[in-house]
C-alpha cells in the first residue's frame, strides 16, 4: 500500500449519519472541517490504525473489479473484508441484451466470492463502494442487495462509498438501512420535480441502453420523457 493512499482518505464513524444534515461534508476538500467540527456533526474522525488499513484494503480490492454494465453503463467497483481480514472484489455485471434482463448487482458478487472462497463462518464485514471521479457517497443499497447482505449478520457489517480522487469517507453500520421507515434516507424529499423528472428519464435510458440499435436512442426518450 502507497503513502499516497495512505493520506488520501480521511474515513468518519457514520453511526449517526443522516443524508440531509451529512451530506454536505462530502462536498468538502479533505482537511477542510477541523476534527472538532466533525465531533460537532456527529461525524468523528476515526482513528484506529488498524481500522483504518482495513478500509484501506477494502478500497485497493474494489479497484481490481472489472464490472460490465452494458445497459446502465453505472460502474459499480465494489470490495469486501471479511472478519479474518480477508478481501474479495466484484462489479456489476448485466446480460441478456433483447432477452430476459440478468444483472449481477456489486454487493451480490462480493457476497458469492467470499462465500465461495472463505464459507459462511468467515462473514463479510466490511463492503465498499469505489468510484472513479467525484465524491465517495453513502451506499444507497436496493433491496434485492439488502436482502442478499442479510446472509449474514447484519449487526457486524460496516459500508462506505470512495473516490479514487480521495477526501471524506462516511463508514456506516448495515444496521442503518434495515428500518420500517425510510423517511430518513429519502433522497427525493430534497429533489425538485425537475430534476425527478430528469432522473426518471434517465431511468428509462438506462432500461432500454443495450436493447435497440437506434444510435438516436437516447435523443429521442429526452425529447419526450
Amino acid at each position: 500500500m502507497s503513502v499516497d493512499t495512505i493520506y488520501k482518505y480521511l474515513f468518519l464513524d457514520g453511526t449517526n449519519y443522516n443524508p440531509v444534515k451529512h451530506d454536505e461534508v462530502l462536498q468538502k476538500p479533505k482537511k477542510h472541517s477541523t476534527h472538532k467540527e466533525l465531533n460537532m456533526l456527529g461525524l468523528p474522525l476515526i482513528y484506529d490504525t488498524k481500522t483504518v488499513l482495513n478500509y484501506l484494503q477494502v478500497i485497493i480490492a474494489a479497484k481490481k473489479s472489472q464490472p460490465t454494465p452494458d445497459q446502465s453503463g453505472f460502474y459499480v467497483y465494489t470490495g469486501a473484508m471479511t472478519a479474518s481480514g480477508k478481501t474479495v472484489y466484484g462489479g456489476n455485471h448485466e446480460k441478456g441484451v433483447g432477452k430476459q434482463d440478468t444483472i449481477t448487482h456489486g454487493e451480490e458478487a462480493v457476497i458469492a466470492r467470499a462465500l465461495d472462497d472463505y464459507g459462511i463462518n468467515d462473514q463479510i464485514s466490511t463492503i465498499g463502494f469505489l468510484r472513479k471521479t467525484g465524491i465517495g457517497l453513502v451506499p444507497r443499497h436496493c433491496g434485492s442487495c439488502r436482502d442478499a447482505i442479510l446472509k449474514y449478520d447484519p449487526s457486524k457489517i460496516k459500508v462506505f462509498g470512495a473516490s479514487e480522487e480521495g477526501g471524506y469517507v462516511i463508514v456506516v453500520p448495515f444496521s442503518k438501512y434495515l428500518k420500517e421507515d425510510f423517511d430518513e434516507t429519502d433522497e427525493f424529499k430534497k429533489f425538485s420535480p425537475a430534476e425527478i423528472k430528469q432522473g426518471l428519464a434517465g431511468i428509462k435510458i438506462a432500461s432500454y441502453r443495450g436493447i435497440s440499435q437506434d444510435t438516436m436512442l437516447e435523443e429521442k426518450m429526452c425529447s419526450v420523457a
